[in-house]
């Protein structure tokens, strides 16, 4: 039987399960980390790295690993020491007529830091 909230809710029933489940066996969450890890080290002078999500498990690892290395060895109140920064301030989601287009893009988040240019 499903829950009457679940079948006001748009697409499959079961969608959020196989997601989970797919997410548990493919281990996706535990690989992430250490992936971003290495995606920040290996950006060159200038260099950008974007991650896209689409589930708020994987935007909340993107977002930590990243505000890792755009605040690392930062002091409150002085300038800026780390080798990154961000190239926009929070997720970018697509736009309505984006939505439209490819509903699938509906839940997709943006995020995006840059490597310095040393001065």
């Amino acid at each position: 039987a499903v829950p009457a909230a679940v079948r006001r809710q748009p697409g499959h029933a079961a969608k959020k399960s196989f997601q989970a489940i797919r997410i548990e066996v493919n281990d996706e969450l535990a690989i992430l980390g250490p992936a971003l890890d290495a995606l920040i080290s290996l950006l060159g002078p200038g260099g950008i790295g974007l991650v896209l999500t689409y589930h708020s498990g994987e935007d909340r690892i993107v977002k930590n690993c990243m505000r890792t290395a755009v605040e690392a060895d930062d002091l409150p109140g002085m300038p800026s020491r780390s080798d990154y920064e961000w190239l926009f301030r929070g997720a970018r989601t697509p736009s309505a007529d984006e939505v439209e287009r490819n509903s699938r893009s509906k839940s997709a988040r943006l995020r995006g830091i840059r490597r310095k240019v040393a001065a």
